[in-house]
């Protein structure tokens, strides 16, 4: 498909759409250098990246800038936000449960920098969550809100440690899909400030890889509520529930 990338260091470079305009995404935006370009619009939903597009962060800051209208960008089924500079920051850019973007169920956003300030995850939605080659992302954040993700994929070599730091609650990461580790998944051993694991999907949900799983006493509980099937070893050092669904264990 086609592409527009935009390089430069100064001055950075602003998209808006304006008010009763939009616009539509099917190849690839790509912003590059060392100023923070950014992609706006006046009205809400207004810029949507169509499956099989993507926009390309290798360059600092908030990719869709951090004031005006929630939800000015939306990532529509297929379509892939990438993250690839160590200083870009997260694409949500305002404290929840206000957002610039929307990911919508079937799209990805995957991290190839290690960048920790790029993933926020207190009170967010994601997809497709992926993080790339040799990457490690440690999230530190107060959890107050839940968080709900489709899938999980680590890639070789790559580290995603999650660590609550505040014990005032315990809200939950709701998976609806599949967890892939060929890295390391982490849940920072804490005895006080912990998370819920829920595997909560409609259809056949899975735990697979040949990467480290670490579900240890950062997590508080790990519900299973739907059909669930392992295609790799795992040692939870932390509760299990049991809610609903077959467990298949596989042969592990």
């Amino acid at each position: 498909g086609s592409s527009i990338t935009i390089n430069g260091t100064d001055p950075n470079l602003c998209i808006y759409i304006k008010h009763n305009a939009s616009a539509a995404v099917f190849g690839s935006l790509i912003f590059t250098g060392e100023s923070s370009h950014t992609i706006n619009s006046f009205d809400t939903y207004s810029i949507t990246f169509k499956e099989g597009s993507s926009l390309v962060q290798s360059c600092p800051g908030h990719a869709f800038s951090n004031t005006g209208i929630n939800n000015a960008v939306v990532f529509e089924k297929g379509s892939t936000f990438q993250v690839n500079h160590t200083g870009a920051l997260d694409p949500f850019a305002m404290s929840e449960p206000s957002s610039k973007v929307k990911f919508e169920r079937g799209s990805n956003i995957v991290f190839n920098s290690s960048n920790s300030l790029a993933l926020r995850m207190n009170g967010r939605n994601y997809s497709n969550l992926i993080v790339g080659n040799n990457c490690n992302i440690d999230v530190q954040e107060n959890f107050a809100s839940n968080i709900d993700i489709d899938n999980i994929v680590i890639n070789t070599g790559a580290i995603l440690s999650i660590n609550n730091l505040t014990s005032a609650s315990q809200p939950s990461l709701n998976l609806k899909g599949n967890i892939l580790v060929n890295g390391t998944l982490r849940f920072q051993q804490n005895e006080h400030n912990k998370i819920n694991l829920n595997f909560i999907g409609d259809t056949i949900q899975s735990i697979s890889g040949t990467g480290i799983i670490d579900f240890n006493t950062g997590i508080k509980t790990l519900h299973i509520s739907n059909d669930f099937k392992l295609n790799c070893d795992i040692a939870a050092m932390c509760p299990v529930v049991h809610h609903n669904g077959n467990i298949n264990t596989n042969g592990y």
